[in-house]
């Protein structure tokens, strides 16, 4: 990816889908934010995961609350990154969530 390319900041980052599909758009995840507090184990094992596919490209995952970041301000942050993705919490929607039920 060329040092040149537009930057982004994910909030509520999960696995990294947005940041796939960024990458293949020629965007750079920079930062990202991923953090359960009520499933830190499952949040560990998300940010290693995504430390993992995201790590090449220069993003940084930060497991905390997207409330605890703003607390602090967005310390490290880029103040004007081209792109900033926010996604809802997926999990009560997720397939994989309802999937359970029908077993």
């Amino acid at each position: 990816m060329p040092d040149d390319a537009p930057i982004a900041v994910v909030l509520f980052a999960g696995g990294g889908g947005i940041e796939a599909g960024m990458v293949q758009a020629g965007i750079r995840p920079v930062i990202a934010v991923e953090f359960d507090p009520s499933k830190p184990e499952l949040s560990k094992a998300i940010a290693k995961t995504h430390h993992q596919n995201f790590s090449e490209y220069g993003c940084r995952i930060i497991q905390l609350t997207v409330q605890e970041v703003a607390q602090l301000g967005f310390l490290g942050f880029p103040r004007r990154p081209d792109y900033l993705h926010a996604s809802p919490v997926c999990a009560n929607v997720s397939l994989a969530h309802t999937a359970k039920a029908l077993v």
